[in-house]
Parts: structure tokens; sequence; C-alpha cells
């Protein structure tokens, strides 16, 4: 329980992830998180995208996905059996999609 590192490799090997600054919920019909929540791609370049400042859609979860960002989309977004996911630029993060 606590703040957390989540790495993800996808089918093409580009490596990328988040960190959450607290331990994910079950269920959340609220944003959570706090602003040291970040999105970074490790391979094939590094990469990291902080929280802009004053947002509060950092991290979202429910028993089917766990999901950080949004505003118009979600920065990175996992289903709950982490084989499928997705990711997009968001403004939460200013991000370029991780994969």
């Amino acid at each position: 329980a606590g703040p957390n590192l989540l790495i993800c490799k996808d089918q093409y090997h580009n490596i990328f992830g988040c960190f959450a600054s607290e331990s994910w919920r079950s269920v959340s019909r609220r944003f959570y998180g706090s602003p040291a929540c970040f999105l970074f791609t490790f391979y094939p370049t590094f990469r990291v995208f902080r929280a802009q400042e004053k947002e509060i859609a950092l991290m979202k979860s429910d028993r089917e996905s766990i999901c950080m960002g949004g505003g118009d989309a979600w920065g990175l977004q996992l289903q709950k059996d982490f084989l499928v996911g997705s990711s997009s630029r968001c403004s939460t993060f200013n991000n370029d999609p991780l994969t």
C-alpha cells in the first residue's frame, strides 16, 4: 500500500508507465492522488510528463480499470487484466501518447 511505480511493456517493446502518489482504490467516483503523480516513457526515449499546475484529474480507478490523467482523454488507461490499455494526449500531464 502506498505510492507505486507501474511499468508497462507493449507488443512493440516500448516501455512506459506512471508513478501513482498513493495506492490504487478498488472504486473511486472522483479523482484522487497528488501533483507528485507523473507519466513517463522509458524506451525507446526517456521522457517524464508531470502534472500541470492545479490539475486534479490525476488518478481514477474501479474494478474494471485504472487511469491516469483526464480532461479530454486518459494519459494512461489499463484494463483490470493489465493486457489491454491505451494512452492519449491529456491536459492533466500535457503528454504525448506513451506508446
